[in-house]
């Protein structure tokens, strides 16, 4: 396996088109914000799925409008003016990113390689520490900005 680091410009471009033509993209993530299930480095597998199947819990590889690729988690799906749209947030964050478009959407992370261990998503022990992070997350993050000010 080939392995080199690409701009952001370029990971963008490359991303989207791979995930296009093969429906599955791997690449390492970077930075801290989906702390404490995702960390930098870590190895993820993303998949393009049909859009009305993105839920809240999921990470996702998306295209928000102030540009780049964001991997972030769904925490609220809503209508408005007839179309979907998406409230973004990393984990570590104390604040949603942004509200997209269901379109902006790239892919779902399915897969996560942590120092060798690789895990699924979808696995019963993930989606019941997914659903027990979207319950208590408001509380810890409130505890935080609390603390902070």
């Amino acid at each position: 396996m080939y392995e080199r680091d690409l701009s952001l410009d370029e990971f963008e471009t490359l991303a989207s088109e791979i995930l296009v033509a093969h429906g599955a993209l791997r690449f390492r993530a970077r930075g801290d914000s989906m702390r404490p299930f995702l960390w930098n480095g870590d190895v993820l597998d993303v998949e393009a799925v049909p859009l009305g199947t993105i839920r809240n819990g999921d990470i996702v590889l998306c295209r928000p409008d102030q540009g780049g690729l964001l991997t972030h988690r769904v925490i609220r799906i809503f209508l408005d003016d007839g179309q979907q749209k998406l409230v973004i947030q990393g984990d570590a964050l104390p604040r949603p990113d942004s509200t997209i478009a269901l379109q902006q959407v790239l892919g779902r992370v399915v897969r996560v390689n942590h120092n060798g261990i690789r895990y699924s998503i979808d696995h019963p022990l993930m989606i019941v520490m997914v659903w027990l992070y979207l319950r208590l997350a408001p509380i810890f993050r409130k505890l935080y900005v609390f603390l902070h000010t």
